[in-house]
């Protein structure tokens, strides 16, 4: 019954499904003298909900090889956190944030955070590619040496690379992997030089 009046809600023992926390009395009735009731005691049932969903995972979806960060909003509800890498390198959590050193490259990896407490827990997942650094840049001229007059093609190759960049005698510049320079004279002469790059690095050859 509630705390003063009110009306009974059943004698014991008695099934109950408090939806949130609830604080239940009960008393003693004599059916044979109405009216002689004892006096309340009460007996306060705590709920505690599920955490609520996890929102999202905040950070690099394209890491480099190397520690990037990673965070969640705080979960109501929740009274621990856990974070995991499904491969490619390993993690140290506190609560919401999350470091992953990431070892090696490719993907997709998943990041998985889970918020928990005593009646559950709920998950949030990311995938990740991770890129490796720029590698093995070469860069070649043909023919070399070159006629007056003629062409001159340029080929660059390397692992990695999402961007590439040629410089040379002349103001010559030209942004893709593989270039060519006609109608060549003697001021053409000299170094041409590769730039190959991504988000990670860049090298040069």
């Amino acid at each position: 019954t509630q705390a003063s009046g009110g009306t009974s809600i059943g004698t014991t023992p008695l099934s109950v499904s408090p939806t949130t926390t609830t604080t239940y009395y009960v008393e003693a009735d004599d059916n044979n003298n109405p009216g002689c009731v004892s006096a309340r005691g009460s007996v306060t049932v705590t709920v505690v909900q599920p955490p609520a969903n996890v929102g999202a995972i905040s950070g690099p979806t394209a890491p480099c090889v190397g520690a990037s960060n990673y965070s969640i909003s705080a979960v109501n509800g929740a009274t621990s956190y856990s974070w995991a890498v499904s491969g490619g390198g390993n993690v140290t959590s506190t609560t919401t944030s999350a470091t992953v050193n990431w070892t090696t490259a490719g993907g997709p990896y998943t990041i998985t955070v889970t918020a928990t407490n005593s009646c559950g827990n709920k998950t949030a997942t990311l995938a990740v590619n991770v890129l490796g650094s720029v590698a093995n840049v070469n860069a070649t001229a043909s023919p070399n040496p070159a006629c007056a007059g003629g062409t001159l093609t340029l080929t660059g190759a390397g692992d990695n690379v999402s961007t590439w960049s040629w410089s040379g005698p002349g103001s010559f510049t030209a942004a893709t992997q593989n270039a060519s320079r006609p109608n060549l004279t003697v001021a053409h002469s000299g170094a041409y030089t590769l730039t190959a790059s991504n988000s990670c690095n860049s090298l040069t050859s």
